[in-house]
């Protein structure tokens, strides 16, 4: 019975590399799809490090807003304090 088994598998593998040469065959790539194949993860590279320094430049700019809105808030809030000192020094 074991070796039955062992014929049967042996047999299948057979028909399935049959099939597999077949249809390598049947269904060839042209040198222009190897090419392409080839290059399509080059090309996803690309895509990727680009978008990484876009988000890279996006997030540097929005610091830079926020740093800027900072120092404006910060540099109206001194005014305001020296307008106020000033204001309470003088006598009416």
């Amino acid at each position: 019975m074991a070796t039955e088994e062992n014929e049967a598998e042996r047999k299948l593998r057979k028909l399935g590399d049959r099939l597999q040469r077949g249809w390598s065959k049947i269904h060839a790539l042209t040198p222009e799809e190897r090419s392409r194949v080839r290059q399509a993860p080059g090309a996803q590279w690309d895509q990727r490090a680009a978008l990484k320094k876009q988000l890279a430049e996006e997030k540097e700019r929005a610091f830079d807003s926020l740093a800027q809105a900072e120092s404006d808030q910060e540099r109206e809030q001194k005014k305001r304090q020296q307008d106020q000192s000033r204001g309470h020094g003088h006598s009416h």
